[in-house]
């Protein structure tokens, strides 16, 4: 710690860090942060922002439920409804709890998911705008499978 060496770092002024010809001091990165917290090199990283997504997600898996409730009691017992891309079994069909359940617990458990993992693995707060987005097209995926299983519903119902 003699001759000016503090951290493997030469310095001249106790509270001044010097890195090459460079030389940063203590009240600049405080009046960085102050300025701008989103570029300080001393804070630590905030939690990522999933309002806006979790409400959404939310409430488009409220939607899919009420739709879910509804279609199941307005079909007949024991019909079945076509699900598409050919998940349905040997005929092509399930069971309406089957078909009308399956999309929202997807929708569940993705949800969960994408609420976890911020917490779980920070580095995915390096990029929220792609993780937000990419959680807002896995809610949309989800309500236009669900929107072609209601529909199979409709044209299950309408054919009965």
């Amino acid at each position: 710690m003699s001759d000016g060496m503090i951290g493997g770092f030469k310095t001249t002024k106790p509270r001044e860090i010097q890195v090459g010809r460079d030389s940063v001091t203590l009240a600049s990165i405080a009046a960085l942060c102050d300025k701008r917290p989103s570029t300080c090199p001393t804070d630590r990283r905030r939690p990522m922002k999933i309002a806006l997504p979790l409400i959404v997600s939310l409430g488009m898996l409220t939607t899919m439920i009420c739709l879910s409730i509804g279609m199941a009691t307005a079909l007949p017992p024991g019909h079945g409804i076509a699900l598409p891309f050919g998940l349905g079994g040997a005929d092509g069909t399930a069971s309406a709890g089957l078909a009308l359940s399956l999309m929202p617990v997807t929708l569940l458990v993705a949800t969960a998911l994408f609420a976890l993992v911020p917490r779980m693995a920070p580095r995915v707060a390096l990029k929220p705008e792609r993780y937000i987005m990419l959680w807002l097209a896995i809610i949309l995926v989800s309500a236009l499978g669900h929107g072609l299983i209601i529909r199979g519903a409709l044209m299950a119902l309408r054919g009965a």
